[in-house]
């Protein structure tokens, strides 16, 4: 009588939520027994960090943050979602730094993959200022130029990125030079600003931060991001031969680490520049890999296939099925979605339809 019962939360096992009343009840007693609420609430969030490491760390890439990368299936994660930003908002609130770090470094991926960017924008924000209070430069570094930094460029809100990033990249600077990490995080800085400069048009400088980016030695998931960008400024400048060299180069690097998710973003910038060459079939098996991943995933990257396979709809001639998959793609971005570049694009697409 105290729990509700919700066997289709999970696919897994049965599920339980407490009843409305109960928790009222409950959190009317924990206004009395505050010192109880405190340790409660530490072995709570103690039980949320192993739970949250324990389905999204995988072996490889071996390094905190990166190891997080891969895109999966339905997990727990996803039925303990409510739980887990429970947990970040009482870090928050409280002032638990340390447990706010260290959640959003398990956390910020899956935050992107699954489209939860207002909750990614501002947690990671949290979470950089709360290291620069613990003083955990690297930490601060991630969530300026990645976490935030990487979403602010998807959302077109180029200043602002570049303002992060920048932030990062100054914090990254002052590591000593003996720090293992000093070179990666700085190359993962001057690349996310060579993609800044890219889609504000300024090609000279993206090209100039990008072969910066490229002479610096660093681990693979760097460099793997380093070809992916060098490649999408490739494309920008219709170098589609190029673009295609180094998306192989990333998708090869991806492999030293056991990938992300089957590189689907490659299948789909593999794609594009296919398209730009006029190979329609290489193009759109890329984007069907990508589209036939993304059914057994489900996660953001469905929609850079469905746009991509609107394109080749186009490019023979049948404009209702171009129509119609771009309509899906709108749909399906999340009402808290008003800005990204992706919609952007699409929404241009499918008035370009109209018009002709």
């Amino acid at each position: 009588m105290l729990l509700d019962n919700n066997e289709e939360l999970s696919t897994f096992s049965l599920r339980y939520s407490i009843h409305p009343l109960t928790r009222s009840f409950a959190n009317a007693q924990l206004r009395n027994a505050q010192d109880f609420e405190k340790l409660a609430r530490l072995r709570w969030s103690a039980f949320y960090l192993d739970f949250t490491a324990r389905y999204l760390v995988r072996e490889q890439p071996a390094q905190r943050f990166w190891n997080t990368l891969i895109i999966r299936g339905f997990t727990p994660i996803d039925s303990e979602w409510p739980n887990l930003k429970r947990v970040l908002e009482w870090a928050d609130q409280e002032g638990q730094d340390q447990i706010l770090v260290e959640m959003m470094l398990l956390l910020a991926h899956y935050m992107g993959w699954h489209f939860l960017i207002t909750e990614r924008l501002y947690y990671a924000r949290k979470a950089a200022e709360a290291a620069d209070i613990l003083n955990r430069k690297e930490d601060a570094v991630l969530f300026r130029v990645d976490s935030l930094g990487w979403i602010l460029i998807d959302a077109g809100h180029l200043t602002d990125a570049r303002k992060e990033i920048t932030t990062g990249l100054a914090i990254a600077q002052t590591l000593e030079v003996s720090n293992p990490e000093a070179n990666d995080l700085i190359a993962l800085a001057t690349t996310f600003l060579a993609k800044v400069s890219m889609e504000e048009g300024n090609i000279p400088e993206a090209s100039a931060l990008i072969s910066k980016a490229k002479s610096l030695a660093s681990i693979p998931v760097i460099k793997c991001r380093t070809d992916v960008i060098a490649g999408d400024i490739a494309y920008k400048m219709k170098n589609n031969a190029e673009a295609i060299k180094l998306y192989e180069n990333a998708y090869r690097t991806g492999q030293q680490y056991g990938s992300e998710g089957e590189d689907i973003d490659l299948h789909y910038r593999l794609g594009s520049a296919n398209l730009a060459i006029g190979n329609l079939e290489a193009a759109e098996a890329h984007f069907t890999m990508a589209l036939q991943i993304e059914h057994r995933y489900i996660t953001h990257e469905t929609l850079y296939a469905k746009y991509g396979l609107a394109r080749i709809a186009l490019a023979h001639g049948d404009k209702g099925r171009a129509r119609c998959l771009a309509r899906e793609v709108v749909n399906d971005f999340s009402p808290a979605v008003s800005s990204h570049q992706l919609l952007n694009q699409v929404q241009a697409f499918l008035l370009a339809l109209d018009e002709g």
